[in-house]
């Protein structure tokens, strides 16, 4: 009995870490990056900055969006512009304890704009330089080994690093339509992140998945049928895992090229300061029920 407590409690802590504590990791490493680097292209655009920005605010809020009707919760109006920066205004299922399984929905609202940003964000990469751009999960692990942490975010940093040089060289730089892609690329880098209070609740709710992935692993028959799924669809989260840190490093590639460019960007406080100064972006506010 032990034994098998002890066999479903590392498969189980295998699954979390693998499918979701790395994400929230690199996560974590982004929101540090992105910060500085929104916070230095607001000061130097001032209150144009929501502009500039605007297709990566969209690509947010849309990811947003699905979160909520995948989870099945109502949305009351999308705007463009508005001035609340407070999350547990704005989604108010994602506070709510005492609803039905609101675990799973805070968990596919508050992390929806990650999961779409970083599809939109492999697919422009895709077009701008083309499939050798990307790694493959089989040229790193061989299949049904067990595959252990530090191995994985080596493979996940010399692959996310490997995009980026591969990006920048295979980049026609006369091209309009990659100076597109470009731009583009470098909105939605720069709105890839989970605010701080939304990175709590999710931790919440991660403890919560991890309680109900424990269970089943105890259950015969279906731990096999999950640790069967897990395999098969590691290879797409590993490329979810890339292409977020893919993300990070070009807010860093980002952020130097910044500070090389000519004249002195205007002090602009924390990160919320230009949102101050003209409206937070876009949000989507979400019904209750």
């Amino acid at each position: 009995m032990i034994e098998y407590l002890d066999m479903a409690t590392k498969a189980t802590i295998h699954q979390i870490v693998h499918g979701f504590v790395v994400v929230f990791a690199i996560a974590i490493f982004m929101n540090g990056v992105g910060r500085r680097f929104r916070s230095h292209l607001a000061g130097r655009l001032g209150s144009s900055y929501d502009y500039f920005v605007l297709p990566g605010c969209l690509c947010h809020e849309v990811g947003r969006t699905i979160g909520c009707l995948v989870s099945g919760v109502g949305i009351d109006r999308f705007e463009v512009f508005n001035l609340d920066t407070d999350d547990s205004v704005r989604i108010p299922i994602a506070v709510s304890a005492n609803k039905r399984f609101a675990f799973i929905r805070r968990f596919l609202i508050l992390t929806g704009p990650i999961w779409f940003c970083s599809v939109v964000v492999g697919l422009v990469a895709l077009l701008a330089a083309g499939s050798a751009t990307f790694p493959s999960y089989a040229s790193h692990f061989s299949a049904g080994e067990d595959v252990g942490l530090v191995s994985y975010m080596a493979a996940l940093g010399t692959s996310a690093v490997g995009m980026v040089i591969n990006l920048f060289f295979a980049w026609n730089w006369t091209s309009p339509f990659c100076l597109l892609v470009f731009y583009l690329l470098f909105c939605i880098g720069s709105q890839t992140r989970i605010s701080g209070s939304s990175m709590l609740l999710i931790w919440q709710s991660i403890l919560c998945i991890f309680a109900l992935l424990f269970v089943l692993n105890l259950i015969p028959g279906v731990n096999a049928g999950v640790r069967w799924l897990g395999d098969r669809i590691m290879p797409a989260v590993f490329m979810l895992h890339v292409t977020l840190l893919f993300c990070a490093f070009l807010d860093v590639a980002f952020l130097l090229i910044l500070r090389l460019l000519p004249g002195k960007a205007r002090h602009s406080g924390d990160d919320a300061s230009p949102h101050r100064r003209a409206g937070r972006h876009s949000g989507v506010y979400i019904r209750a029920k």
